[in-house]
């Protein structure tokens, strides 16, 4: 299952709610769009939530303004501790087959949120990395006894507008 999929628009219909007691105009619902606040729609006979922003500017924090990717990081960082978990107290080898089989459980992993659309990128490779390398696993860490992996992944961002245009061409010429 994907975490990336917002409790917004058609997953954040309620089941309960049947009317709201206020309603917003478009104008005053971007603004608090605009503003990080999340406000509830009447919709296709149904509430929904419309938004799934948090009060952090797109503008000053590009990464971190949508709610979605918060679950996915909190997704991945649970799996991926509980991944490490295994590792804890085990051998540290010289060939680096602890780090590698490390990897290749930390890569596993991502690969799930890869194929379900979590992760952004036409190839895993772009969409994640997963470095256990020797910048990483340096002699001084693994003398410290510490097993190390920094992941990096591209989060796919969800549609917070679709515009759809529509072009009427006349009979008399192709389209």
């Amino acid at each position: 299952m994907n975490p990336n999929v917002p409790a917004a628009g058609v997953n954040g219909q309620p089941v309960f709610v049947t009317d709201l007691a206020e309603v917003w105009s478009d104008d005053d619902r971007e603004t608090l769009n605009d503003g990080g606040v999340n406000v509830a729609r009447a919709v296709y006979g149904g509430i929904r939530t419309y938004g799934y922003r948090t009060l952090v500017s797109p503008d000053t924090d590009p990464n971190n303004w949508q709610l979605g990717n918060s679950r996915l990081r909190m997704a991945i960082t649970a799996k991926a501790e509980a991944i490490g978990e295994r590792y804890v107290l085990g051998q540290i080898d010289g060939k680096g087959r602890a780090a590698a089989a490390f990897a290749g459980e930390l890569t596993g992993m991502l690969l799930g949120y890869y194929e379900s659309g979590g992760l952004f990128g036409d190839t895993p490779e772009s969409a994640f990395v997963v470095d256990v390398g020797v910048a990483v696993n340096t002699p001084q860490t693994i003398a410290a006894g510490d097993l190390r992996a920094v992941i990096a992944v591209r989060m796919s961002p969800m549609a917070e507008l679709v515009v759809i245009e529509i072009v009427k061409t006349p009979i008399t010429e192709s389209i």
